[in-house]
């Protein structure tokens, strides 16, 4: 037999299928006589359908498994047939009943995959996702509307199609507010279920989910959150929270990222947690000495898809090593007193992390301590009395909170005091090439054995001396060509009876020039003048500025040499320099840019290799 077909009805209204199948059985022209009474219940009739060709026999249509489509499960299926059942193409009962599960469940659609762009005309796309297992989904309908404030809003009957290439786009229209999308949806499966209409809010801001650093663990300074932070720890701790959560939208992804940098080189690293909570911690281990944790930062994905922006970032540097600090001040091992007090000077060294603070102690005996300073400075004013010994010892503390060893004691005897009135002629501040007379009244409260002096530059004689009495000496120097410089030291030592030292340091200039003072410049070797005016370089003028430096020339500046009779590079030479090759005869010479309009060459080309000879010929 050929060409039989066997299809199923059009189902009843109470009746759930996903398809009307059609099938092929292969049937038998066995002759049997048998008899089906009827369909129950979710089993439904085929019928066979003669779609060419003619069949001159009977027919025993009995379903078995898997002649049934999808999902129908086959029952008895008896039918006998005349040769005239299947004389014409047409549609004839069979009556094979095939038992169905019905599907009476309506689909199930969620909103998932927001992507959120979260800044004043940016726009959210939302996306729906239908699961049926049964008939499976067969079409997904949306409408949407918006509003501000509490006010609802309500689009009705979802109407529209859904398309999930397309998505829902959503996009704030109005700057720095909050806008709240109400999206209604429902589907429908293959059986003709449908689910009763939902609702999804989403609310649009000008912020996005964040993360914010909140506690660390083993970092120094422990409250700082954010920029360059410390450890000298095995391991520290970074905790977080997210701020600028939507209503009912939860943190799913917590991701941190960093760059790790060690004598070797440089790693990017990230790490992701499944964590569905609003806060998280991350502990970083087995760290070693020189470590560079840089741009720590994290952020989070939520449940709707919004991808949140990073955190501020926090760098640590992992140092282990201890710093060291000495007292640098008073040099010598006594000091004169002015005012009561002497100056106590200080350093530290370290070479990871870097020095924090300073604590400086003294003692009167150098067997009891007292600690004198707690700072982050590095000298002070000490006071005392004439005929005192004081010891110094300093240690320092870097910021990644490790404290050094107590430096070498600094032994310092209070010779007395001492008083000095220095003044300097023609000026405290002088230009270059001028001399410094040095005027000193030397004023202590012990008797003078010697005076003497030194200058940072220059050079130094002592011009006068008298001895007022044993504490008081009036002094006057000369220094002759001090170099160029601020701030330069003046130091007077004076030497009691006892040898002990004492120093005072006083300060002068010397400057190039003073505010507002001129002079000519060029800018060139030679400017133009009246026995050499073939330089292109003219003079110019410079104005003394207020920190006692010239300021910029205002003459013309040099120029590329060029071959046109003039000295461009200001440098007293004329066209010196420049390789010609040119076309030449007897008499004349060309530059090697140009061309030689003269008719008397003789045929052909002729290379020079030589000075061009300006004064011969120019050509342009």
């Amino acid at each position: 037999m050929e060409g039989i077909e066997i299809r199923t009805t059009e189902p009843s209204s109470n009746l759930k299928i996903k398809n009307n199948y059609d099938i092929v059985l292969n049937l038998s022209s066995e002759t049997n006589a048998h008899a089906c009474f009827g369909c129950s219940e979710y089993e439904i009739p085929i019928y066979i359908s003669i779609v060419s060709g003619n069949y001159t026999g009977a027919v025993n249509c009995t379903a078995v498994e898997g002649q049934c489509p999808k999902d129908f499960t086959p029952i008895v299926s008896l039918s006998n047939f005349t040769n005239a059942h299947l004389a014409e193409p047409g549609y004839y009962p069979v009556n094979v009943c095939c038992k169905i599960d019905p599907d009476l469940s309506p689909p199930q659609t969620s909103a998932i995959g927001i992507t959120h762009g979260g800044t004043y005309g940016s726009p959210l796309t939302a996306h729906l996702q239908c699961e049926d297992s049964e008939s499976g989904c067969k079409v997904t309908y949306y409408c949407y509307c918006s509003y501000t404030g509490t006010a609802e809003c309500d689009c009705g009957e979802p109407n529209q199609v859904y398309d999930p290439d397309e998505g829902i786009t959503l996009e704030l229209d109005c700057e720095k507010c909050t806008k709240n999308f109400n999206i209604y949806y429902k589907s429908e499966d293959y059986a003709g279920n449908s689910e009763n209409r939902k609702k999804i809010t989403i609310t649009l801001t000008n912020e996005l989910p964040m993360c914010e650093f909140s506690e660390t663990v083993n970092l120094t300074p422990s409250d700082k959150l954010s920029g360059q932070v410390y450890t000298n720890k095995q391991s520290f701790k970074i905790k977080w929270k997210v701020r600028n959560l939507a209503e009912e939208e939860n943190v799913t992804k917590h991701i941190l990222n960093w760059t790790y940098q060690n004598e070797t080189g440089n790693w990017s690293r990230q790490e992701i947690f499944d964590i569905k909570s609003d806060e998280y911690f991350y502990t970083f281990t087995g760290i070693k000495d020189g470590e560079f944790y840089k741009d720590i930062k994290c952020k989070v994905i939520t449940d709707r898809g919004v991808e949140g922006v990073w955190s501020s970032s926090l760098s640590v540097l992992v140092d282990h090593q201890p710093p060291n600090a000495t007292i640098t001040k008073p040099e010598s091992d006594s000091v004169a007193l002015q005012d009561g007090k002497f100056l106590v000077a200080w350093s530290g060294q370290d070479s990871g992390s870097g020095i924090e603070k300073f604590e400086v102690q003294n003692s009167s005996d150098n067997e009891t301590w007292s600690t004198w300073l707690v700072t982050n400075e590095t000298e002070a004013n000490f006071s005392a009395n004439p005929g005192e010994t004081w010891y110094f010892r300093v240690r320092a503390t870097d910021k990644a909170g490790n404290t050094g060893e107590w430096s070498e004691i600094k032994e310092v005897y209070v010779a007395g005091e001492l008083l000095a009135v220095v003044t300097f002629e023609p000026n405290q501040t002088v230009k270059i090439g001028e001399s410094l007379t040095i005027h000193a009244l030397v004023n202590t409260t012990v008797k003078i054995k010697n005076v003497t002096a030194t200058a940072e530059s220059g050079n130094l004689s002592l011009e006068n001396k008298t001895e007022v009495s044993d504490e008081v000496w009036n002094l006057t120097w000369l220094l002759e060509n001090p170099e160029e410089g601020r701030d330069q030291e003046f130091t007077i030592t004076v030497e009691d009876q006892s040898g002990h030292k004492l120093y005072y340091t006083a300060t002068f200039n010397v400057v190039p020039c003073f505010p507002n003072e001129t002079r000519p410049c060029c800018l060139g070797e030679i400017c133009k003048n009246d026995t050499y005016p073939q330089t292109i370089c003219t003079q110019g003028y410079q104005v003394c500025t207020a920190n006692y430096t010239w300021g910029a020339c205002n003459g013309t500046s040099p120029a590329q040499e060029i071959c046109d009779g003039y000295d461009n590079d200001c440098d007293g030479e004329i066209d010196e320099g420049i390789t010609c090759t040119c076309i030449e005869n007897d008499t004349q010479w060309v530059c090697p840019w140009g061309y030689c309009n003269s008719t008397n060459l003789a045929q052909g080309e002729y290379k020079f290799e030589s000075w061009c000879k300006a004064e011969k010929q120019i050509c342009r």
